[in-house]
This record gives structure tokens, C-alpha cells and sequence, in this order.
């Protein structure tokens, strides 16, 4: 499956893939990003995302590679929409399939952390007023949840 796609996330096709037959996980984490109707500069109508396809593949492959390897987790998938997203439409998927929940859930974090710093992805907002600006990227801190 592709990292980054420009039609809509199939969350449930994500979910089934995460399926451990063999017993080995006991918890799947999901987390959806979605599109919210604020921002630091007002009300938001849509999101424009934009991306360096083919350097957000590799990065994106290269951080699932890391956690299974580092973290020990069973299975993972990280999805990314591209392109003009309205207002609820879920722009980024991560699931975890890992032994521990607690684990799974702090792994998640730290994975959309890494997206955050690492992945040339780029997001506009596109205001109620009109205007469209470019949102600053802005570092999250993993280990203390804010983001």
C-alpha cells in the first residue's frame, strides 16, 4: 500500500490489515488525523496538503523499518492524504499492532512526532475569510503529549 495517497483513507481496510492470526498482539492502536475548522490564524473551511511524494514514500517507510525493528511492534501502516481536504476528512492514518497497549499508544505519539519533524509534507490553511497561508511546521515533544 501507498504512504501517500490523494483519495480518501479507507480506515477500516487499514484496521483488517492489522489482524495478528498467529496471537501475538494484543493491542492495535489507531489514531486519525483529521481536518479541524480552527487555526492559530481563524476559522478554517478546508486544508490544502502538499507533498515530496517520493521523499515522504521512503521517509515514511524508513520510520515503520525503525519502529518494528527498535520497538518491537508487529505491525504497522502510516497513511497520508494529499490535496484539497474538507473540513472532517481524515488527512493521516497510524496503526500499531504491538504485545502491550500501553506500548502501542506511546509508540503512536512518538511516530506522529517523527512524521511531523521528518516527512515533506506541507499543509495550507484555507480561512473563512479568504485568505490561504502556509502553516509553520512546529517541533512536538513526544514524552510530554503536547502537539
Amino acid at each position: 500500500m501507498m504512504h501517500i495517497i490523494t483519495s480518501e483513507i479507507d480506515v477500516n481496510q487499514i484496521l483488517n490489515s492489522m489482524t495478528d492470526k498467529n496471537g501475538q498482539s494484543g493491542a492495535t492502536v489507531v489514531f486519525t488525523g483529521s481536518v479541524r475548522n480552527s487555526g492559530k490564524r481563524g476559522p478554517v473551511t478546508e486544508m490544502y496538503y502538499e507533498a515530496y511524494t517520493e521523499m515522504a514514500e521512503k521517509t515514511l517507510k524508513k520510520i515503520e523499518d525503525m519502529a518494528m525493528k527498535e520497538w518491537g511492534i508487529n505491525r504497522i501502516q502510516i497513511v497520508h492524504r494529499i490535496g484539497r481536504l474538507h473540513l472532517g476528512d481524515i488527512s493521516v492514518v497510524i496503526a500499531i499492532s504491538s504485545p502491550h497497549s500501553k506500548e502501542a499508544f506511546e509508540i503512536c505519539e512518538k511516530i506522529l512526532a517523527m512524521i511531523k519533524q521528518s516527512v515533506p509534507i506541507w499543509k495550507k490553511e484555507l480561512l473563512s475569510n479568504g485568505i490561504e497561508q502556509w502553516v509553520d511546521g512546529k517541533v512536538i515533544n513526544a514524552n510530554n503529549g503536547s502537539g
